[in-house]
């Protein structure tokens, strides 16, 4: 997919245009990507705090805890970005697997499991029109600056959940992440008289970072729930390459990922249940040593959640065994656009359709977001999201009883 990259680059001035869909990023790893299932982008994310014989929570390792089965769920996910600016606008689609997951028993209430997850999107294209004056030369010469990048960060999580009390669950969770991002650069000078010159940069990121989660059973309906992601360092390697084929060989830099803090929380009355989550990350705090010109701040997402639950007699009408969901989320991303960070709002909806003849659950959601705005990052971006998932339980890797 095409977007194009509002960050300035460093001294020049620049005039950016709308190349297909855009995105809000700086230069290192990308924009993080909301790496959810189906049913938890139908409550705004708003699940850290649920747990059940079929759902579990993709991100609060407490949750993985053994419930007699092997819980899995997968999800697909399609995208239509459109991207307005000072140069016009344009729209770009995408499709992607988010993520999946499964978690399985093993001793008691010992849980154990594996997951792989989309962590942040690379992708851009943007022309940049700039002056230059050579040292030395009173002389100036129009060039155009094209930029373009693709690739990104993934990452496999190891969980480890258990209720060690009726009321208590805990979770440790050991994340790797791995990838790279690839970043081409070239300048044309409009006059003909002048060639075209390039370089491309590809740098390879890898490291681990820990979780510890917890979810509370207050009783009455009240759940509570809580994940701390420990600050960590990515390694990353750089290679450059310039026009003409020669390489040359940046060597190993650091790349800080922030303290992460997310509270959940959910209270179940009856059929209805609503629910909430807040998550911050002091991405300013961080130390890197690529990319030092972006300018990082405090991220955070609020979100709210609704679900209105099945019944559970066979002779109820067939819309009535259904999940209806809602949520709607606020929050602002850690990279600034325009000199102001970037503010983002989003409303959602979704189903759950249960299998008559299986532990198995299909979800639907429908997604909406707004990023950014004209004023304050010279840009804003309208996001439609229609995602598809699906999670069951099974006997596997359970016991058999003799």
């Amino acid at each position: 997919m095409k977007r194009f990259l509002l960050s300035a680059l460093v001294g020049l001035t620049i005039v950016s245009g709308v190349q297909a869909a855009s995105i809000f990023g700086p230069l290192g790893v990308g924009m993080t990507q909301r790496h959810e299932t189906a049913r938890s982008a139908a409550i705004a994310g708003s699940d850290g705090a649920l747990s059940d014989s079929v759902y579990f929570p993709i991100d609060n390792p407490a949750g993985w805890f053994n419930v007699g089965y092997t819980r899995y769920t997968a999800s697909m996910n399609a995208v239509k970005i459109t991207a307005t600016d000072a140069g016009g606008s344009d729209t770009a689609d995408d499709f992607n697997f988010p993520g999946m997951a499964f978690a399985m028993p093993i001793y008691r209430s010992l849980g154990l499991g594996f997951a792989y997850q989309g962590a942040t999107d690379y992708e851009f294209l943007t022309y940049r029109y700039d002056t230059l004056t050579p040292t030395g030369s009173d002389s100036t010469y129009d060039v155009i600056r094209r930029l373009q990048g693709n690739g990104g960060l993934a990452k496999i999580a190891t969980n480890l959940g258990a209720k060690v009390r009726p009321w208590l669950a805990v979770g440790l969770a050991a994340d790797y992440y791995f990838g790279k991002t690839e970043r081409l650069g070239t300048l044309t000078f409009t006059n003909g008289d002048f060639y075209r010159s390039g370089e491309f940069r590809r740098d390879q990121f890898s490291g681990v970072q820990l979780r510890a989660g917890a979810i509370g059973y207050i009783g009455r309906g009240l759940q509570v729930g809580g994940v701390l992601e420990l600050p960590t360092d990515l390694r990353v390697h750089s290679t450059l390459v310039v026009e003409g084929g020669d390489s040359l060989d940046l060597g190993r830099t650091d790349y800080g990922l922030p303290l992460g803090t997310t509270i959940s929380g959910a209270y179940t009355r009856e059929r209805n249940r609503f629910s909430g989550q807040a998550s911050l990350r002091q991405w300013g705090q961080a130390s890197r040593d690529i990319t030092a010109n972006d300018t990082y701040t405090t991220a955070y997402d609020l979100g709210l959640g609704f679900e209105r639950l099945p019944v559970r007699t066979p002779l109820e009408p067939w819309y009535q065994k259904w999940i209806y969901r809602a949520g709607v989320r606020m929050g602002q991303h850690y990279v600034e656009a325009g000199g102001n960070p970037i503010q983002s709002f989003g409303v959602s909806v979704g189903l759950g359709i249960p299998l008559k003849t299986h532990p198995g659950i299909f979800d639907l959601s429908f997604t909406y977001d707004i990023r950014g705005s004209e004023g304050d990052n010279l840009g804003t971006e309208r996001i439609m999201g229609l995602k598809l998932g699906f999670g069951s339980a099974e006997k596997w890797f359970v016991r058999r009883k003799r």
